[in-house]
């Protein structure tokens, strides 16, 4: 599952660089180089995203990113492993970020104290941040991100419209829409909304096969799970009060009991128990 959000992360980050470094983590790009992603000494590592920046009156250095959307305990042995073998590599200075994308809050360790070892890494949550932001932008994979961010108490359904509207603005051409529409469908699942995703799709005056499609499937069965779930609860709620009206009824018909005590043996109101009497012929 957790490959599936990778994907979308990686398809979109070129588009979503620059903005993401300026209004996320506070950094301004003047000029970045792609350097390679593989690195290979002894052992195999690929960051999630790396690039080489260059900025006017300042050194160049190695902006590594990695997107994490399970809250992974180990976090800070891999990057610094990964800061090694970049080092190592480039003999530039790193800095690197992770960027959390998971529903909880996360509480990994960003740092490792150790006797001559002092290593630390910025850890962001995307949920600290305002989705209206994102939803600003006129980049499609930006706006996407939107239902990754804080949606300030604002209805998940509203937010979820708003999204899929800038993306019908912003993309002209259909094929484009159906695949940022299959991401979001996606990236939905992170924050358990792939029900409410699949029902805003369907009301989209788009050609998209949301019948079939793998994702809004998933969120139609989740619907439908949901409510099997809600009627079964519904159906117990509704068994207990029919076994215990029947057993006010009983109590009631012995006429050893008070009002009273029958409300209290039951865990009923006064009330309650009163209505059953007058429902019934004693």
């Amino acid at each position: 599952m957790a490959n599936e959000y990778d994907k979308i992360i990686k398809e979109n980050i070129e588009a979503v660089f620059l903005p993401v470094m300026d209004k996320l983590l506070g950094i301004q790009v003047d000029m970045s180089e792609d350097i390679p992603y593989d690195i290979q000494v002894t052992i195999e590592r690929k960051p999630d995203f790396i690039k080489r920046v260059i900025n006017q009156n300042q050194s160049p250095y190695i902006l590594h990113l990695e997107f994490q959307s399970t809250d992974e305990g180990g976090m800070a042995y891999r990057m610094l492993e990964y800061r090694a073998l970049l080092t190592r590599k480039y003999a530039t200075p790193v800095v690197q970020f992770v960027i959390y994308i998971g529903d909880s809050t996360p509480k990994m360790n960003t740092r490792i104290q150790q006797e001559n070892l002092d290593y630390r890494f910025v850890l962001k949550n995307l949920q600290d941040y305002d989705h209206r932001t994102l939803l600003a932008s006129d980049v499609p994979e930006e706006i996407i991100l939107a239902i990754l961010g804080d949606f300030n108490d604002q209805p998940p359904v509203e937010v979820l419209r708003t999204i899929l509207q800038r993306l019908t603005q912003l993309t002209a051409d259909s094929i484009k829409l159906q695949k940022y529409i299959r991401q979001l469908g996606v990236l939905s699942r992170l924050r358990n909304l792939q029900y409410e995703t699949y029902q805003q799709i369907k009301q989209m005056p788009v050609e998209f096969d949301i019948e079939t499609d793998y994702v809004f499937v998933r969120g139609k069965e989740a619907g439908i799970k949901q409510g099997v779930v809600e009627g079964l609860k519904e159906g117990k709620e509704e068994g207990e009060k029919a076994e215990k009206r029947r057993l006010i009824i009983n109590m009631l018909r012995s006429g050893q009991l008070t009002n009273q005590q029958i409300a209290t043996f039951a865990d009923v109101s006064m009330a309650y128990v009163e209505k059953v009497r007058d429902s019934i012929d004693l």
